[in-house]
């Protein structure tokens, strides 16, 4: 495998594992103490892998049935960049009512 096939396994683990399955502690693997999350609901406040692990708690909360799609990827030996697609229903307003928004989709 190439480095630029490992850095691709890498993100693509990092998407199933940790934003579609919620296993944040995957996070702890795959995360170096010096990441930076500068984008997400906490930019640059938390390092490391709890800044990951804070963002997916955060929009899992407000969206509990969150899947992303890797719509594309392209990587090399030093650079991953990827187009996904996130897709939820929010949460409901109060336990047991449910949402009044209809389904969301994000993508970047």
């Amino acid at each position: 495998m190439t480095a630029a096939e490992r850095n691709a396994a890498v993100v693509r683990r990092a998407v199933q594992e940790i934003w579609n399955d919620g296993n944040v502690e995957v996070a702890d693997a795959l995360f170096t103490l010096e990441y930076v999350n500068h984008h997400g609901l906490i930019t640059d406040l938390v390092r490391g892998p709890e800044a990951i692990k804070v963002s997916v708690i955060l929009h899992r909360t407000a969206f509990p049935s969150l899947h992303v799609t890797v719509e594309g990827l392209v990587a090399d030996a030093t650079v991953v960049a990827f187009r996904w697609t996130a897709r939820s229903a929010p949460a409901a307003e109060s336990p047991g009512r449910a949402a009044r928004s209809p389904k969301r989709a994000w993508t970047a």
